[in-house]
């Protein structure tokens, strides 16, 4: 009777055994099937996400929707436990930061605006971790704009990358010798530019902060001449026997190459000019040599660096330099140019808040350290609030200016 028993309990225990494995086997079918379908449905989203037509970037509603329409892999969202961070969004991103010496700023630019937008403008950070990168986003929901982007804590990193990449190919325009023709070129640079010295004639009219003459226009600041505008009727030669009115092909065979090209402008640095060349005018500059109230700048950057008092700084600056070509200062915008000198200051008139330096600086950037000295320096860092624009000089960016609000060129 207890064998008969025991048989009966052994087939109970197999055909629970068999349940049991039956169970386990349907189980994971399952989970097979719906990460299959899951998979299915991901794939599908993704194609129809790709190729959507949008037409803004209102038209994304989620930020998983826009970071794969951009190319990139959405791998989850989660609320933050970073401190003023309501959300981090897991990602891994197609290209770098850089390619090589190519700036994928616009990319990423574009990717954490439009983020932000699906967002309602909440602060959120994109996170990956394969490339060791965390971006993070601040915005004002009020206003409905981005105010902050941090790269790996580091704000305005692409303006500060570049300044450093720059440096690396830094070489200051000392100038060429050419022959100056022109003899109001030639007085201007024996009277070291003081317009107390130059007797220009009748004037005819004021244009855009230009006294006109006959044949020339002329700006003063302060108490030098700031540019000069020999027009078509003048028949002098400026330099190299090159006048106004000749062709861009003759004056690349007599000066070669221009050291700035722009539109239709091409320009030469001297020794003692700028020249630029119109099709109808020819602009000079004065190259600054002057040393005047350098280490008096140096020291209220520092000051700056310190306090972040920009009012404050603009208030000293103009003290210490007047011959300001720009000043434009409002409640909550600074924009003041030297372009003689190749230093701007400015704030929140693009993202680069602070003083930006040009090639044609000639003076410190902090106590004791130029900018020919940096690209030596493999561990320097630019201070705060500080960018070099190696490659660029402020004079022609000016002239650029100049050029379209006199419409000689288009924008």
């Amino acid at each position: 009777m207890n064998g008969y028993m025991e048989q009966i309990l052994n087939k109970i225990r197999k055909l629970k055994k068999k349940h049991i494995i039956m169970a386990v086997a349907v189980f994971i079918l399952l989970i097979i099937l719906i990460v299959f379908i899951g998979h299915i449905q991901e794939k599908v989203y993704k194609e129809k996400v790709k190729n959507n037509e949008y037409e803004s970037a209102n038209d994304f509603k989620t930020a998983k929707e826009y970071i794969i329409y951009s190319g990139n892999e959405y791998i989850r969202e989660e609320k933050s436990k970073e401190e003023n961070i309501e959300i981090d969004i897991y990602v891994k991103f197609t290209v770098n930061l850089y390619e090589e010496e190519k700036s994928n700023e616009e990319f990423f630019t574009d990717l954490v605006n439009i983020v932000a937008n699906t967002l309602s403008y909440s602060n959120y950070r994109l996170i990956d971790k394969e490339k060791n990168l965390i971006i993070t986003v601040i915005s004002n929901m009020q206003e409905q704009t981005v105010t902050h982007i941090y790269y790996n804590g580091i704000e305005n990193y692409f303006s500060i990358e570049d300044s450093k990449r720059l440096l690396e190919n830094y070489n200051y325009n000392e100038g060429k010798d050419y022959e100056i023709n022109s003899a109001i070129i030639r007085q201007l640079i024996n009277n070291n530019w003081l317009t107390s010295q130059m007797k220009f004639g009748n004037r005819k009219e004021m244009k855009n902060d230009y006294f006109v003459y006959d044949n020339f226009m002329v700006r003063n600041i302060t108490n030098k001449v700031y540019n000069i505008i020999f027009l078509k009727n003048y028949q002098e030669p400026i330099i190299n026997g090159i006048k106004v009115g000749t062709s861009k092909e003759e004056i690349k065979k007599q000066l070669g190459e221009p050291d700035y090209e722009y539109s239709e402008i091409i320009g030469y640095k001297a020794k003692d000019i700028y020249v630029f060349f119109g099709e109808n005018t020819a602009s000079v500059y004065r190259v600054e040599k002057s040393q005047e109230g350098y280490d008096d700048f140096i020291n209220l950057l520092q000051d700056f660096r310190k306090n972040r008092n920009s009012r404050r700084l603009v208030a000293q600056l103009t003290e210490v330099w007047d011959d300001y070509n720009c000043f434009e200062v409002e409640e909550n915008y600074i924009d003041i140019e030297y372009a003689l000198k190749g230093v701007k200051i400015q704030f929140n008139v693009t993202d680069e808040h602070g003083v930006i330096f040009y090639n044609n600086y000639i003076g410190e950037i902090e106590k004791g350290i130029n900018i020919s000295e940096i690209k030596d320096r493999d561990d320097y860092q630019l201070p705060k609030y500080t960018y070099v624009y190696a490659d660029k000089d402020l004079v022609l960016e000016a002239e650029i200016d100049r050029a379209f609000k006199m419409e000689e060129i288009g924008s």
